[in-house]
C-alpha cells in the first residue's frame, strides 16, 4: 500500500479564515488518499509563504521522502509547494529524485514529472532572451528562429 504525505498550505497567519481554508484542503486530500487505497504516514500544515521553493517546510518533505516516510504526495495545486513554474520544477525534481510522485486531487495522476511545466519551462525560455548555446540542442534551427 503506498504511503502518502498530505502537503496543505496557505498563506498568512493562522487566521479563522485560514484555518478553515486549511481544513478543506485537509479534508479533499484526506478523501483523495482513501479513494487511491494510500495509506497517510503524515500530515503537513503550513501557514507561509509559498515564495521560497527552499523553505524549510519544503526540505522538510523532502528529508523525509529521501528517509522513505512516503512514496507519494498530495497536494491541492501545485502553487501550494511553489508560487512558480521554476520553484515546482525544483521541488519535483528533488521529490522525484528521493522516488516520491506527486499528485492532485483534480487530476488523479502525477503530476511530476509534469509535461505541462516542461512546456511551461520551454516556453519562458523562449519569452525571453536567452543563449541558445544553453538551449536545448535537439530543437532544429527552425524552432529556434521562430521562438526569437
Amino acid at each position: 500500500m503506498p504511503k502518502c504525505c498530505l502537503y496543505c498550505r496557505v498563506d498568512g497567519a493562522s487566521t479563522e479564515s485560514n484555518r478553515l481554508a486549511m481544513n478543506q484542503q485537509l479534508t479533499a486530500l484526506r478523501s483523495l488518499a482513501g479513494q487511491l487505497g494510500f495509506s497517510i504516514s503524515a500530515e503537513m500544515l503550513q501557514y507561509e509563504s509559498g515564495l521560497d521553493a527552499n523553505r524549510q517546510s519544503i526540505r522538510t518533505l523532502i528529508r523525509d521522502a529521501r528517509h522513505g516516510v512516503y512514496d507519494r504526495v498530495l497536494v491541492m495545486n501545485g502553487d501550494r509547494l511553489a508560487r512558480d513554474a521554476e520553484g515546482l520544477a525544483a521541488i519535483g525534481e528533488k521529490l522525484t529524485a528521493a522516488g516520491v510522485r506527486v499528485l492532485l486531487p483534480r487530476w488523479r495522476k502525477s503530476i511530476w514529472p509534469p509535461p505541462i511545466l516542461m512546456v511551461i519551462s520551454v516556453w519562458q525560455q523562449w519569452n525571453r532572451p536567452c543563449d541558445w548555446e544553453k538551449f536545448p540542442s535537439h530543437l532544429s534551427s527552425t524552432a529556434k528562429e521562430n521562438a526569437v
